[in-house]
Protein backbone atom coordinates (compact mmCIF):
# COMPACT_ATOMS: atom_id res chain seq x y z
CA UNK A 1 0.00 0.00 0.00
CA UNK A 2 3.14 2.01 0.09
CA UNK A 3 3.48 4.76 -2.87
CA UNK A 4 6.30 6.67 -3.50
CA UNK A 5 8.24 7.72 -6.46
CA UNK A 6 10.80 5.40 -5.67
CA UNK A 7 8.92 2.31 -5.49
CA UNK A 8 6.45 2.74 -8.52
CA UNK A 9 7.39 0.51 -10.50
CA UNK A 10 7.27 -2.26 -7.69
CA UNK A 11 4.21 -0.67 -6.69
CA UNK A 12 1.99 -0.90 -9.90
CA UNK A 13 3.29 -4.49 -10.31
CA UNK A 14 1.67 -5.84 -6.75
CA UNK A 15 -1.38 -3.36 -7.57
CA UNK A 16 -1.48 -5.31 -10.56
CA UNK A 17 -1.55 -8.46 -8.74
CA UNK A 18 -3.70 -7.47 -6.50
CA UNK A 19 -6.15 -6.87 -9.38
CA UNK A 20 -5.88 -9.75 -10.74
CA UNK A 21 -6.09 -12.34 -7.24
CA UNK A 22 -8.97 -10.34 -6.29
CA UNK A 23 -11.10 -10.59 -9.64
CA UNK A 24 -10.22 -14.43 -10.05
CA UNK A 25 -11.78 -14.52 -6.11
CA UNK A 26 -14.29 -12.45 -7.27
CA UNK A 27 -13.76 -10.29 -4.12
CA UNK A 28 -14.95 -6.70 -4.73
CA UNK A 29 -14.02 -5.11 -2.08
CA UNK A 30 -10.53 -6.02 -2.21
CA UNK A 31 -10.77 -5.36 -5.86
CA UNK A 32 -12.22 -1.59 -5.11
CA UNK A 33 -9.17 -1.08 -2.90
CA UNK A 34 -6.84 -2.51 -5.50
CA UNK A 35 -7.90 -0.49 -7.96
CA UNK A 36 -7.72 2.66 -6.03
CA UNK A 37 -4.33 2.04 -5.08
CA UNK A 38 -3.21 1.10 -8.86
CA UNK A 39 -4.77 4.49 -9.38
CA UNK A 40 -2.94 6.54 -7.30
CA UNK A 41 0.41 5.18 -8.60
CA UNK A 42 -0.74 6.34 -11.92
CA UNK A 43 -0.65 9.75 -9.92
CA UNK A 44 2.75 9.15 -9.03
CA UNK A 45 3.92 7.82 -12.58
CA UNK A 46 4.36 10.55 -15.08
CA UNK A 47 1.65 12.66 -13.73
CA UNK A 48 -1.34 10.01 -15.32
CA UNK A 49 -4.22 12.18 -14.13
CA UNK A 50 -6.63 10.64 -16.69
CA UNK A 51 -5.92 7.02 -16.18
CA UNK A 52 -5.80 7.63 -12.14
CA UNK A 53 -9.54 9.30 -12.52
CA UNK A 54 -10.80 6.69 -14.97
CA UNK A 55 -9.13 3.71 -12.67
CA UNK A 56 -10.73 5.39 -9.51
CA UNK A 57 -13.79 5.27 -10.95
CA UNK A 58 -13.54 2.03 -11.28
CA UNK A 59 -12.59 1.54 -7.61
CA UNK A 60 -16.22 3.83 -6.56
CA UNK A 61 -18.37 1.57 -8.62
CA UNK A 62 -16.93 -1.24 -7.47
CA UNK A 63 -17.28 -0.12 -3.56
CA UNK A 64 -20.88 1.44 -4.32
CA UNK A 65 -21.78 -2.60 -5.66
CA UNK A 66 -19.90 -4.07 -2.41
CA UNK A 67 -22.17 -1.89 -0.40
CA UNK A 68 -19.62 -0.88 2.01
CA UNK A 69 -20.04 2.60 2.77
CA UNK A 70 -16.54 3.03 4.50
CA UNK A 71 -14.94 1.61 1.46
CA UNK A 72 -17.03 3.66 -0.43
CA UNK A 73 -15.16 6.81 1.78
CA UNK A 74 -11.95 5.75 1.51
CA UNK A 75 -11.77 5.06 -1.96
CA UNK A 76 -13.60 8.22 -2.87
CA UNK A 77 -11.63 10.32 -0.99
CA UNK A 78 -8.61 9.06 -3.15
CA UNK A 79 -10.22 10.27 -5.96
CA UNK A 80 -11.06 13.49 -4.46
CA UNK A 81 -7.33 14.23 -3.64
CA UNK A 82 -6.48 12.64 -7.45
CA UNK A 83 -9.25 15.63 -8.78
CA UNK A 84 -7.46 18.53 -6.48
CA UNK A 85 -3.53 17.42 -7.85
CA UNK A 86 -4.90 17.32 -11.43
CA UNK A 87 -6.15 20.65 -10.74
CA UNK A 88 -10.16 19.54 -11.44
CA UNK A 89 -11.94 21.56 -8.95
CA UNK A 90 -15.25 21.05 -9.61
CA UNK A 91 -15.16 17.29 -9.62
CA UNK A 92 -13.30 17.69 -6.92
CA UNK A 93 -15.88 19.88 -5.19
CA UNK A 94 -18.97 17.93 -6.53
CA UNK A 95 -17.38 14.84 -5.09
CA UNK A 96 -16.61 16.20 -2.00
CA UNK A 97 -20.14 17.20 -1.11
CA UNK A 98 -21.46 13.57 -1.81
CA UNK A 99 -18.85 12.21 0.20
CA UNK A 100 -19.41 14.36 3.05
CA UNK A 101 -23.23 13.33 2.63
CA UNK A 102 -22.10 9.70 3.07
CA UNK A 103 -19.64 10.89 5.76
CA UNK A 104 -22.41 12.27 7.80
CA UNK A 105 -24.99 9.58 7.27
CA UNK A 106 -22.65 7.13 8.67
CA UNK A 107 -21.97 9.87 11.36
CA UNK A 108 -17.87 9.57 10.51
CA UNK A 109 -16.53 12.23 12.29
CA UNK A 110 -12.65 10.78 10.67
CA UNK A 111 -14.10 11.01 7.20
CA UNK A 112 -15.97 14.46 7.74
CA UNK A 113 -12.89 15.50 9.02
CA UNK A 114 -10.80 14.60 6.55
CA UNK A 115 -13.06 15.66 3.84
CA UNK A 116 -13.15 19.24 5.83
CA UNK A 117 -9.65 19.83 4.90
CA UNK A 118 -10.04 18.41 1.35
CA UNK A 119 -13.14 21.50 0.81
CA UNK A 120 -10.70 23.70 2.58
CA UNK A 121 -7.82 23.06 0.03
CA UNK A 122 -10.23 23.19 -2.69
CA UNK A 123 -11.24 26.63 -1.43
CA UNK A 124 -7.81 27.80 -1.09
CA UNK A 125 -6.78 26.82 -4.48
CA UNK A 126 -9.99 28.65 -6.12
CA UNK A 127 -9.59 31.92 -3.72
CA UNK A 128 -12.52 31.43 -1.84
CA UNK A 129 -10.69 31.77 1.85
CA UNK A 130 -13.94 32.82 3.29
CA UNK A 131 -15.16 29.21 2.53
CA UNK A 132 -11.74 27.73 3.41
CA UNK A 133 -12.15 29.12 6.82
CA UNK A 134 -15.52 27.68 7.27
CA UNK A 135 -14.32 24.57 6.75
CA UNK A 136 -11.84 25.19 9.15
CA UNK A 137 -14.02 26.14 11.92
CA UNK A 138 -16.61 22.93 10.84
CA UNK A 139 -13.85 21.04 11.52
CA UNK A 140 -12.47 21.98 15.09
CA UNK A 141 -16.04 21.98 15.97
CA UNK A 142 -16.45 18.26 15.18
CA UNK A 143 -13.19 17.57 17.00
CA UNK A 144 -14.57 19.28 20.00
CA UNK A 145 -17.33 17.05 20.35
CA UNK A 146 -15.55 13.73 19.33
CA UNK A 147 -12.26 14.75 21.05
CA UNK A 148 -10.02 12.24 18.95
CA UNK A 149 -6.94 13.36 19.19
CA UNK A 150 -5.76 11.21 16.52
CA UNK A 151 -7.70 13.83 14.09
CA UNK A 152 -5.96 16.79 15.70
CA UNK A 153 -3.05 17.01 12.66
CA UNK A 154 -5.32 17.32 10.03
CA UNK A 155 -7.64 19.81 11.98
CA UNK A 156 -4.14 22.09 12.83
CA UNK A 157 -2.90 21.63 9.41
CA UNK A 158 -6.41 23.21 7.73
CA UNK A 159 -6.13 26.24 10.21
CA UNK A 160 -2.83 26.76 9.52
CA UNK A 161 -3.44 26.89 5.98
CA UNK A 162 -6.59 29.06 5.97
CA UNK A 163 -4.78 31.26 8.33
CA UNK A 164 -2.18 31.21 5.89
CA UNK A 165 -4.53 32.79 3.16
CA UNK A 166 -6.42 35.20 5.75
CA UNK A 167 -2.74 36.15 6.38
CA UNK A 168 -3.03 36.03 10.01
CA UNK A 169 0.76 34.61 10.35
CA UNK A 170 0.53 34.11 14.67
CA UNK A 171 -2.08 31.76 13.89
CA UNK A 172 -0.67 30.42 11.21
CA UNK A 173 2.48 29.53 13.30
CA UNK A 174 0.28 28.95 16.75
CA UNK A 175 -1.35 25.87 14.59
CA UNK A 176 2.09 24.96 12.83
CA UNK A 177 3.47 24.96 16.21
CA UNK A 178 0.92 22.37 17.63
CA UNK A 179 1.76 19.94 14.92
CA UNK A 180 5.64 19.53 15.41
CA UNK A 181 5.00 16.46 17.78
CA UNK A 182 2.66 14.77 14.91
CA UNK A 183 5.58 15.37 12.04
CA UNK A 184 9.15 14.36 15.00
CA UNK A 185 6.77 11.65 15.70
Amino acid sequence: GYVSKVVIDSAKFYYSLAIDRAAAIRDTSLLSKAYSGYGWTLVYDHSDYEGAIDTSLIACSLAKASRDTLLLIEVTTKLVKIYYVASKFIEAYKLCTDLQHVSAARRDTSAQINNYYMFSSIYARTSLFDEQMEMVYKAQELNIKKNDSSFLYTINLTASNGYLFKHQYDSVLYYSRLNLPYCEK
